[in-house]
């Protein structure tokens, strides 16, 4: 294409010397770790050269040289986190102790409260708890009974219908019973 570049012509490396861990080719003059025993152009490993030597402990950065942290916010949206605000003061249940070391309130079972105080010797590991309320029924809602139907005039229920046998009521078919009479549903009938 006319529009297509010409690649760059390719740059030489930087001319440098082998580190301790790498080998300089005497042929094409490439260098090469010390573990390759033969280079790319074929020449091998000069005899004087170890497979392997110990590498330098590696330099570590002088404290001076590391970038300063920054306290500035990372965005000028963040927001600043609220202070935990402490929780209210309350007394224990039944089934609690009051630390008298820093106030924290644990349960019964609980032998040693976190700063290491232990739990006051008056106070069992376990109270029974009371009988939970029973509902007593006159405080319970009349319950709601359906209302009585009059007697269905003289029609075939529908597909998704029953006739009671006893009454002549018709109910749809999820219903088992007839709540007028008590009759139940024909085993005929499809739910």
């Amino acid at each position: 294409s006319r529009f297509a570049k010409k690649a760059p012509e390719p740059q030489p490396l930087p001319e440098r010397e082998p580190t301790s861990n790498e080998w300089k080719c005497i042929e094409c003059g490439t260098i090469n770790q010390n573990y390759v025993g033969t280079c790319g152009c074929g020449a091998s490993r000069p005899e004087d050269i170890e497979p392997y030597v110990e590498r330098d402990e590696p330099v570590k950065p002088k404290e001076e040289e590391a970038p300063p942290i920054s306290t500035a916010k990372t965005s000028r949206f963040a927001k600043k986190a609220p202070e935990p605000q402490p929780l209210p003061e309350r007394e224990p249940t039944s089934n609690e102790w009051k630390c008298n070391e820093c106030g924290t309130i644990n349960q019964n079972y609980v032998g040693t409260c976190g700063c290491g105080e232990s739990r006051p010797e008056d106070i069992e590991p376990y109270v029974e708890r009371d009988e939970p309320k029973k509902p007593n029924p006159d405080d319970m809602p009349a319950r709601l009974t359906r209302p009585v139907l009059p007697p269905t005039p003289d029609r075939e229920p529908l597909e998704s219908e029953w006739k009671c046998l006893t009454c002549q009521r018709i109910y749809e078919n999820f219903e088992d019973t007839c709540p007028v009479c008590g009759t139940k549903r024909p085993n005929m009938v499809r739910q």
